[in-house]
């Protein structure tokens, strides 16, 4: 056999059935002696009679009695090595039956046994609670640790692939270490009932500075008990209106972020309210209260309607018939800001026989420009999309229609104001073209300019445009100047 270094063996001795059941026999062990090899000692016996001599590494026993329903007596002697090498044991075992000294037995014990070093082979771990939401556990937490043969410190992984962290119950996690040992433990995993609830809160200035309670507040840790909630306002200046951001903190460590309003005192503001012209809506607050003196932060967003034929566009907000940008204003009265809407006109020409045509209708534009003609725009201007910008459809009632006429014969395209002008042109020949769908009214600011060119007697020979430089140039190029004419209109915004 072979043992380990620090590991007991154990020596028994034994008589065989030659000494009769019932008598008394003499057992003799005689000078047995453990060798200093692997530092050996004997850590205990039993069977042998009082008055035997034990000693660290040797032992003398003489035991005279009866021997027992077997016929056998047994002697156990257990021996400690604490270093390599051979335990070895040496001495005599005798016994004999009392008065017949032809019956004794004389038996040389001569033991040598291989010891070799300790395996020191372990591995520990113990089981480990967790909430759902908590992070993933480690070798650290399940306290794992593992040693191979020789002492040395053996590395530990952790398998979870049983186990559900985001899920409540009790799983088996197994430990594995580098040397191939493994242990199972216990991953329990507990509900998680942390929550953190609030509410936002509107208060004027001068009131007294928000709590806890004012804002609703409370928590419940991972048990569900009730954890504590503080509020902080460093982002928050309740000395001056505004919105802000207010962090709720729970004793567990849960946040939860809610506005903080406060308002200026009624008789410190002024009142902001928006409006929308027809052709639009607004999306957003459209009425605020403004401290005196101070500039707005937000303003409504715009939004055009649809149309099947117009192209509906936001083109300024007005204060006061002003063009004006509501951030820049600042406010010193009660003031309402309006949302102007329009259609755009388009300017197309025919290289062929330079007639112009200006048409509101998305449709027309599109079928005419895929016939060859040139859509007019300018790219460097915002508005440059179209020639001008006018009412929407849905605004014309009450406003002064622009007409349009059109001659079959040298296919030009003319437009005035004046019913008269263009029902005279009509007789003469003339075509009608006016249609709510294609032409519009006059209204706005924004002046129209028309020049003639006297030489030309087909198509192309009037110019209209709100582009005052435009203007001058052609009439500097030889055409008539009628931009004073009264059929002429006003458009809302000037494109290119």
């Amino acid at each position: 056999m072979i043992v380990d270094q620090e590991s007991e063996i154990e020596v028994t001795f034994e008589t065989s059935a030659a000494v009769a059941t019932g008598t008394i026999a003499a057992f003799q062990i005689q000078n047995l002696l453990i060798a200093d090899a692997t530092q050996a000692t004997i850590t205990e016996t039993s069977g042998l009679p009082q008055g035997s001599s034990i000693k660290e590494k040797r032992i003398g026993a003489i035991d005279q009695s009866v021997t027992d329903g077997t016929g056998k007596k047994t002697y156990t002697i257990k021996v400690l090595p604490t270093a390599l090498g051979s335990f070895d044991m040496t001495g005599n075992f005798n016994y004999s039956q009392q008065d017949i000294k032809l019956n004794q037995k004389s038996f040389p014990v001569n033991i040598s046994i291989p010891v070799i070093e300790n395996n020191k082979q372990s591995i520990t771990g113990s089981d480990y609670s967790m909430y759902v939401g908590d992070k993933t556990p480690t070798v650290s937490d399940f306290k794992a640790s593992a040693t191979d043969k020789t002492g040395a410190a053996s590395e530990v992984t952790v398998d979870l692939s049983k186990a559900d962290v985001t899920k409540a119950g009790t799983y088996d996690v197994t430990l594995n270490s580098a040397d191939g040992q493994s242990k199972v433990v216990k991953l329990t995993v507990k509900a998680n009932n942390q929550s953190i609830t609030g509410t936002d809160y509107s208060m004027y200035v001068g009131d007294k500075t928000p709590t806890v309670s004012d804002f609703k507040a409370s928590a419940t840790d991972k048990t569900g008990a009730v954890s504590e909630v503080t509020v902080d306002l460093s982002k928050a200046d309740v000395t001056k209106a505004g919105t802000y951001d207010v962090t709720l903190n729970s004793a567990d460590g849960q946040s939860k972020v809610v506005k903080l309003t406060v308002k200026a005192n009624v008789s410190d503001t002024y009142k902001v309210t928006f409006k929308s012209s027809i052709g639009g809506t607004l999306s957003g607050t459209t009425s605020v209260d403004v401290p005196k003196g101070t500039k707005l932060s937000n303003i409504p967003q715009v939004i055009p309607n649809k149309s099947d034929v117009e192209d509906i566009y936001f083109l300024d907000w007005y204060k006061d018939g002003e063009i004006v940008n509501p951030k820049e204003a600042m406010i010193t009265k009660d003031t309402t800001f309006t949302a102007k809407f329009g259609a755009a006109v388009y300017r197309l020409y025919n290289k062929n026989n330079g007639d112009h045509l200006l048409t509101k209708n998305r449709n027309e534009k599109n079928d005419i420009a895929a016939t060859g003609w040139l859509v007019e725009t300018n790219d460097s201007n915002p508005y440059g999309r179209a020639a001008f910008y006018v009412p929407v459809k849905d605004d014309i009632k009450g406003k002064k229609q622009v007409y349009r006429i059109y001659n079959p014969n040298s296919g030009e395209h003319f437009y005035s104001t004046n019913k008269a002008e263009c029902d005279a042109a009509v007789k003469a020949g003339w075509r009608h073209e006016t249609n709510e769908d294609y032409t519009w009214v006059s209204d706005g600011d924004v002046k129209m300019y028309r020049e003639f060119n006297p030489d030309v007697n087909t198509a192309g020979s009037h110019n209209f445009t709100t582009n005052k430089d435009e203007h001058e140039g052609v009439v500097k190029a030889g055409w008539r100047d009628e931009a004073k004419d009264t059929s002429l209109w006003k458009a809302l915004k000037a494109g290119f």
